[in-house]
């Protein structure tokens, strides 16, 4: 062990350890512990509009997992510019957003495909506003569904599979 003032201590130890003999062909599990599919049928684009970068590594994660390519814009504002310039499959949108809130978002996107004549793209609300009424709001403001925060993988996965027709 060495101690410096103003610099801290360091030490090291040794460990012996036994090999475990056990096979290591262990599945890959992912965030809800389950272990994940070799095989998805599941695939596109899909814009993660989230301001906490955390939740939107979780969501490129799972998304990347079941199949998808992941584009990320971190407000509403951002998302709409995104979909601007790019093709779109799925638009997953979270509802409380500094800039631009996700409601206020989806409610500018329908009214630009409206006036445009472009295919409807599906948004799904991706949020901690998890009672009834908050559901009712995301579907009222233009939204196609509502997954409340904490979500686990296959409940995304089957909202994705819903509303991409697969």
């Amino acid at each position: 062990m060495t101690t410096r003032p103003g610099k801290g201590t360091e030490f090291s130890f040794e460990l012996t350890l036994e090999v475990d003999p056990s096979p290591s062909h262990v599945a890959p599990i992912d965030s809800s512990m389950g272990v994940l599919d070799s095989y998805s049928d599941l695939s596109g684009i899909v814009l993660v509009v989230e301001d906490n970068e955390v939740n939107r590594m979780i969501a490129r994660e799972v998304l990347q997992s079941l199949g998808f390519d992941v584009l990320e814009a971190s407000d509403g504002q951002e998302a709409i510019s995104t979909l601007e310039r790019r093709h779109i499959d799925v638009v997953l949108m979270d509802c409380q957003m500094p800039v631009m809130d996700g409601y206020a978002a989806t409610r500018e996107i329908r009214r630009r495909e409206a006036q445009a004549g472009t295919r409807r793209v599906p948004i799904l609300a991706l949020t901690a506003d998890a009672f009834d009424e908050d559901a009712v709001r995301a579907r009222e403001s233009g939204m196609d569904g509502h997954l409340a925060k904490p979500y686990r993988r296959e409940q995304l996965r089957d909202m994705l599979r819903k509303s991409l027709e697969v």
